[in-house]
């Protein structure tokens, strides 16, 4: 006989309870504990750490904007030497910290007197406005949406999974070879 859902048999509802209850309790400790066990509980207890850390340091912010990745001993496609040429690794990287030659930054930092874009004249050069909303590179953002769509990424563009989405970056360093912005 089909019933629509579980939702109300008394049977079912105990066991829900005695489920979520055991998640809470601590284990026996007469059970034998497996390696694997005691390893992705160290691995969870560091990954708990460096996250807390991570939200209140002082510095980062816009990196952890873009990536919430911990740290790894495995590096992104970005800064593998055989992946993308140098420049355009640098490029990338200067973007994902927000520390790049963009008005904006150059701005802040006193190198120049105005934040505002060259090639449209908004008041601000940030990242997000080179990346997804500067019309003068909207032809050439073309190959970042294809790039995009094609790495599974729906809907409008977004920073974050252009910055860090390994399928996306070659196209991102060409889509930054094209403005000549960097150079």
């Amino acid at each position: 006989m089909w019933t629509p859902a579980h939702i109300g048999t008394a049977g079912n509802e105990l066991a829900d309870d005695a489920a979520k209850d055991a998640t809470t309790r601590d284990p026996d400790p007469s059970l034998f504990v497996s390696l694997t066990s005691v390893r992705r509980h160290i691995h969870l207890l560091t990954l708990s750490s460096w996250e807390a850390r991570w939200k209140i340091s002082k510095t980062g912010a816009a990196l952890r904007a873009v990536d919430k990745s911990p740290p790894s001993l495995i590096p992104i496609p970005l800064y593998s030497s055989t992946s993308l040429p140098r420049k355009m690794s640098s490029n990338i990287s200067q973007l994902r910290t927000d520390f790049s030659f963009l008005n904006a930054h150059r701005a802040k930092s006193g190198f120049i007197e105005s934040p505002a874009c060259d090639a449209c004249g908004d008041p601000f050069e940030t990242r997000t406005h080179f990346l997804l909303n500067c019309p003068a590179w909207e032809p050439a953002r073309q190959s970042l949406y294809a790039a995009s769509r094609s790495a599974g990424q729906l809907g409008p563009l977004h920073v974050a999974p252009l910055l860090s989405h390994p399928k996306i970056l070659k196209t991102l360093g060409k889509f930054i070879e094209t403005t000549g912005r960097f150079e």
